[in-house]
């Protein structure tokens, strides 16, 4: 079973929700993402801290070697 990390993303207002894969958003796209209007902590770091704990091999499989 493959795991792919994704992103469910909308603007202000809750409008264009969109779903991207991890590996194609961008910092810039979260900078925009419209939940910063409630939590404005919110961006490219705050992901990577949130995804920091979990060890992916490339094309999304978890690396079954890490303890």
């Amino acid at each position: 079973m493959n795991f792919i990390p994704t992103v469910t993303h909308y603007g202000p207002g809750y409008q264009e929700v969109s779903v991207w894969p991890l590996s194609q958003y961008t910092p810039e796209l979260a900078a925009a993402h419209g939940v910063r209007q409630y939590a404005p902590a919110f961006g490219w770091d705050y992901l990577t801290e949130q995804l920091a704990g979990l060890d992916f091999q490339a094309g999304g499989e978890p690396d079954k070697t890490s303890p």
